[in-house]
């Protein structure tokens, strides 16, 4: 699918139109979101948890200047989620990626205020 086919959305266009409005939300403020929605996701059924895993793209995203180690926690937050999403996708074992995956969108946050 190209860009100029209709129906193609950037992340961050298609999260902020899911209720966010990404734009205006700090690194700490999507830190807060993606691990609110880590720790909710944790208690679901995977079919439910993949999508909501999913809808965290555009958050984890970087868009602006920030220090190398909020970056470089963002980065971490990012792939322990793909990470966690490509489990549940496959039906493999979530256990023991979820405290992995909200520990780094913990530090994350830290870093970020």
């Amino acid at each position: 699918m190209s860009e100029a086919t209709p129906g193609f959305f950037l992340p961050a266009y298609r999260f902020a139109h899911a209720g966010y409005d990404i734009t205006a939300m700090t690194d700490s403020d999507k830190a807060t979101q993606v691990l609110d929605a880590l720790t909710a996701a944790e208690h679901e059924p995977p079919q439910a948890a993949l999508p909501m895993l999913n809808a965290l793209v555009g958050l984890v995203q970087s868009d602006g200047p920030a220090s190398i180690e909020v970056e470089e926690a963002r980065a971490s937050a990012f792939m322990a989620i793909c990470e966690l999403g490509k489990a549940l996708h496959r039906g493999q074992p979530t256990d023991s990626l979820w405290a992995p995956a909200i520990s780094a969108a913990e530090r994350w946050r830290s870093l970020a205020r």
